[in-house]
Protein backbone atom coordinates (compact mmCIF):
# COMPACT_ATOMS: atom_id res chain seq x y z
CA UNK A 1 0.00 0.00 0.00
CA UNK A 2 1.72 3.26 -1.24
CA UNK A 3 1.54 6.34 1.87
CA UNK A 4 -0.82 7.92 -0.25
CA UNK A 5 -3.56 5.11 0.33
CA UNK A 6 -2.57 4.74 4.16
CA UNK A 7 -2.87 8.38 4.49
CA UNK A 8 -6.56 8.83 3.06
CA UNK A 9 -6.85 5.35 5.08
CA UNK A 10 -6.19 7.21 8.26
CA UNK A 11 -8.50 10.08 6.98
CA UNK A 12 -11.33 8.26 6.56
CA UNK A 13 -11.01 6.51 9.98
CA UNK A 14 -10.66 9.77 11.52
CA UNK A 15 -13.40 10.95 9.96
CA UNK A 16 -15.26 8.52 10.88
CA UNK A 17 -15.23 8.37 14.58
CA UNK A 18 -15.41 12.84 14.25
CA UNK A 19 -18.75 11.90 13.30
CA UNK A 20 -19.39 8.93 15.55
CA UNK A 21 -17.90 9.09 18.46
CA UNK A 22 -20.10 12.25 19.72
CA UNK A 23 -23.16 9.88 18.73
CA UNK A 24 -22.31 7.02 20.39
CA UNK A 25 -21.33 9.09 23.68
CA UNK A 26 -24.43 10.68 23.81
CA UNK A 27 -26.10 7.80 23.14
CA UNK A 28 -23.92 6.09 26.04
CA UNK A 29 -25.39 9.15 28.35
CA UNK A 30 -28.99 8.59 27.66
CA UNK A 31 -28.44 4.54 28.04
CA UNK A 32 -28.68 3.94 24.36
CA UNK A 33 -32.64 5.23 24.16
CA UNK A 34 -32.82 7.56 21.23
CA UNK A 35 -36.30 9.03 22.31
CA UNK A 36 -34.77 10.61 24.53
CA UNK A 37 -31.60 11.18 23.15
CA UNK A 38 -33.72 13.91 20.72
CA UNK A 39 -36.72 14.63 22.36
CA UNK A 40 -35.56 18.05 24.12
CA UNK A 41 -36.03 19.10 27.86
CA UNK A 42 -37.49 22.35 28.77
CA UNK A 43 -38.04 23.43 32.52
CA UNK A 44 -40.06 26.38 32.37
CA UNK A 45 -39.11 29.52 34.79
CA UNK A 46 -41.03 29.53 38.25
CA UNK A 47 -43.36 32.19 38.46
CA UNK A 48 -44.72 32.58 42.47
CA UNK A 49 -45.74 35.57 44.35
CA UNK A 50 -46.33 35.76 47.83
CA UNK A 51 -48.67 38.88 49.35
CA UNK A 52 -48.62 40.14 52.92
CA UNK A 53 -51.54 42.78 53.51
CA UNK A 54 -49.78 46.39 54.83
CA UNK A 55 -53.09 48.22 55.86
CA UNK A 56 -55.71 49.97 53.97
CA UNK A 57 -56.75 53.87 54.02
CA UNK A 58 -60.45 55.18 53.52
CA UNK A 59 -61.81 57.85 51.64
CA UNK A 60 -65.55 58.84 50.85
CA UNK A 61 -66.47 55.78 48.14
CA UNK A 62 -63.49 54.02 48.06
CA UNK A 63 -60.84 52.31 49.77
CA UNK A 64 -56.81 51.48 49.13
CA UNK A 65 -55.71 48.12 49.86
CA UNK A 66 -52.05 48.12 50.37
CA UNK A 67 -50.13 44.80 49.82
CA UNK A 68 -46.41 43.98 49.82
CA UNK A 69 -46.07 41.62 46.70
CA UNK A 70 -42.43 39.38 46.39
CA UNK A 71 -41.63 37.83 43.28
CA UNK A 72 -39.94 34.36 44.45
CA UNK A 73 -39.78 33.48 40.53
CA UNK A 74 -36.83 33.15 38.00
CA UNK A 75 -38.44 35.93 35.90
CA UNK A 76 -39.31 39.59 35.86
CA UNK A 77 -43.35 40.21 36.00
CA UNK A 78 -45.06 43.39 35.12
CA UNK A 79 -48.58 43.70 37.22
CA UNK A 80 -50.34 45.17 34.56
CA UNK A 81 -54.24 45.43 35.49
CA UNK A 82 -56.62 43.39 37.70
CA UNK A 83 -60.52 43.37 37.12
CA UNK A 84 -62.12 42.19 40.60
CA UNK A 85 -65.50 42.28 42.35
CA UNK A 86 -65.44 42.95 46.51
CA UNK A 87 -68.04 40.43 47.91
CA UNK A 88 -69.04 41.21 51.56
CA UNK A 89 -70.26 37.95 53.80
CA UNK A 90 -73.44 36.25 52.50
CA UNK A 91 -71.78 36.85 48.74
CA UNK A 92 -73.00 40.03 48.25
CA UNK A 93 -71.17 42.22 45.42
CA UNK A 94 -70.32 46.05 47.04
CA UNK A 95 -67.32 46.78 45.28
CA UNK A 96 -64.67 46.93 41.93
CA UNK A 97 -61.07 46.70 42.73
CA UNK A 98 -58.55 47.85 40.29
CA UNK A 99 -54.78 48.37 40.14
CA UNK A 100 -53.74 51.66 40.55
CA UNK A 101 -50.59 51.69 38.75
CA UNK A 102 -48.33 49.00 36.97
CA UNK A 103 -45.77 47.51 39.13
CA UNK A 104 -42.48 45.59 38.21
CA UNK A 105 -41.28 42.97 39.99
CA UNK A 106 -37.78 41.44 39.83
CA UNK A 107 -37.37 38.38 40.57
CA UNK A 108 -36.71 38.09 44.49
CA UNK A 109 -37.49 41.55 44.82
CA UNK A 110 -40.75 42.72 46.53
CA UNK A 111 -42.85 45.87 45.73
CA UNK A 112 -45.40 47.59 47.51
CA UNK A 113 -49.03 47.07 45.38
CA UNK A 114 -51.91 49.70 45.82
CA UNK A 115 -55.05 48.14 44.76
CA UNK A 116 -57.89 50.65 44.05
CA UNK A 117 -61.84 49.66 45.64
CA UNK A 118 -64.35 51.31 44.40
CA UNK A 119 -67.56 51.39 45.73
CA UNK A 120 -71.05 52.55 44.20
CA UNK A 121 -72.25 54.28 47.52
CA UNK A 122 -69.91 56.02 50.69
CA UNK A 123 -68.12 52.86 52.26
CA UNK A 124 -69.29 53.40 55.22
CA UNK A 125 -72.89 53.07 53.86
CA UNK A 126 -72.09 50.03 51.79
CA UNK A 127 -70.67 47.99 54.87
CA UNK A 128 -72.70 49.44 58.15
CA UNK A 129 -75.01 46.58 57.06
CA UNK A 130 -72.30 44.07 57.39
CA UNK A 131 -70.92 46.05 60.73
CA UNK A 132 -74.15 45.56 62.50
CA UNK A 133 -73.54 44.03 65.82
CA UNK A 134 -69.63 42.94 64.94
CA UNK A 135 -66.39 44.49 65.37
CA UNK A 136 -65.23 43.92 61.75
CA UNK A 137 -66.49 42.46 58.21
CA UNK A 138 -64.30 40.16 55.62
CA UNK A 139 -64.62 41.25 52.46
CA UNK A 140 -63.13 38.85 49.77
CA UNK A 141 -61.55 40.01 45.88
CA UNK A 142 -62.11 37.79 43.05
CA UNK A 143 -61.36 38.53 39.37
CA UNK A 144 -58.84 38.43 37.16
CA UNK A 145 -55.05 40.12 36.74
CA UNK A 146 -53.27 40.75 34.24
CA UNK A 147 -49.59 39.89 33.69
CA UNK A 148 -46.61 40.64 31.51
CA UNK A 149 -43.95 37.69 31.58
CA UNK A 150 -41.40 37.83 28.86
CA UNK A 151 -43.06 39.21 26.27
CA UNK A 152 -46.82 38.22 27.27
CA UNK A 153 -49.53 39.16 28.18
CA UNK A 154 -51.26 36.54 30.67
CA UNK A 155 -54.96 36.78 32.55
CA UNK A 156 -54.94 34.61 35.65
CA UNK A 157 -57.61 34.10 38.40
CA UNK A 158 -56.83 36.29 41.68
CA UNK A 159 -58.85 36.33 45.38
CA UNK A 160 -57.51 37.21 48.47
CA UNK A 161 -59.48 38.61 51.53
CA UNK A 162 -58.99 41.46 54.07
CA UNK A 163 -60.98 42.41 56.68
CA UNK A 164 -62.18 45.88 58.02
CA UNK A 165 -62.73 46.80 61.13
CA UNK A 166 -65.41 49.55 62.51
CA UNK A 167 -62.14 51.56 63.44
CA UNK A 168 -61.09 51.84 60.04
CA UNK A 169 -64.29 53.15 59.00
CA UNK A 170 -64.30 55.73 61.75
CA UNK A 171 -67.37 54.00 63.48
CA UNK A 172 -67.64 54.13 67.02
CA UNK A 173 -67.33 49.95 68.96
Amino acid sequence: MSKTGIVKAVMLLLSLAAFFLPLIQALDQYDWNIHALITPIYAPPRIDFSTRFLGLSVEESSLQVNLEVTNKGEIKVVLEGLNATVYAPGGVSVAHASLGQRVFLEPNAAENVAIKVVFGMGVVSALAPFLTGRDSVGLSVNGTLTLSILGSRVVAPINFSFTINRGDLGLAG
